[in-house]
């Protein structure tokens, strides 16, 4: 900024400079009077007008740079605030989660993103976006409807390959990765401690989201 303004000053001079030589001087005598002060700063308006021209921009061009800069200060200090704060609830939520999963035999054997967790239940503190805390959503609404199916279609047992297929990207979309490897019944094990660790996670958080899910019976049935 220094170089621009000391560039700045240097073609001002310059400009000022030619602007005074381009009269031509030894055509002028010295006097004294308020006509000839009228006549000097008529004749050499443009000489005297330029310099004060320039100033007036140069401040206002100060004036702008400064507000910029601070502007820009401030939206650095706020940024870097919310990640330290959002690394700092980030913190806590893991070490609440661990404490929780530590009595969940199976669910705490499978590998968890807690930023991605975090997100789910406050989505406006974490870092990692609002698509978790759409995800959880969608995950009761898959309960919802698969409960509501099984209801209406009487004996009908649920095809867990199908089931699967379905909730698995859900539970990624939140963090938890489940592997389609392992059988069904420790699958349907590991959903039910699941429900579980998001109902004591929910209660860290004003979402409410855990008052969204109904409790799946089928679960129970097939856990083994």
């Amino acid at each position: 900024m220094k170089a621009f303004y000391w560039i700045f000053a240097f073609f001002t001079i310059a400009i000022e400079t030619l602007l005074i030589f381009s009269y031509d001087l030894d055509s002028y005598s010295f006097c004294g009077t308020s006509e000839c002060v009228e006549f000097f700063l008529e004749e050499f308006s443009l000489a005297i007008k330029f310099p004060i021209t320039v100033l007036s921009i140069a401040v206002a061009v100060s004036a702008l740079a400064k507000l910029s800069i601070a502007q820009r200060t401030y939206v650095d200090q706020a940024k870097t605030s919310r990640i330290a704060n959002s690394l700092n609830h980030l913190d806590h939520f893991k070490n609440l989660a661990s404490f929780h999963l530590e009595g969940l035999d199976r669910l705490k054997h499978v590998p968890i993103s807690y930023p991605i967790l975090h997100a789910a239940f406050f989505p406006d503190i974490s870092l990692s976006g609002n698509k978790p805390h759409k995800a959880i959503k969608e995950w009761a609404e898959f309960i919802r409807a698969t409960t509501e199916s099984l209801e209406n279609e009487g004996g009908r047992s649920l095809v867990a390959i199908h089931y699967r297929k379905k909730l698995e990207p859900i539970m990624r979309s939140i963090g938890i990765s489940i592997s389609s490897e392992i059988e069904d019944s420790v699958f349907f094990a590991i959903e039910e401690e699941c429900y579980s660790l998001l109902r004591e996670l929910d209660h860290t958080s004003d979402t409410g989201l855990y008052n969204q899910f109904q409790t799946p019976e089928y679960t129970k049935q097939r856990a083994g």
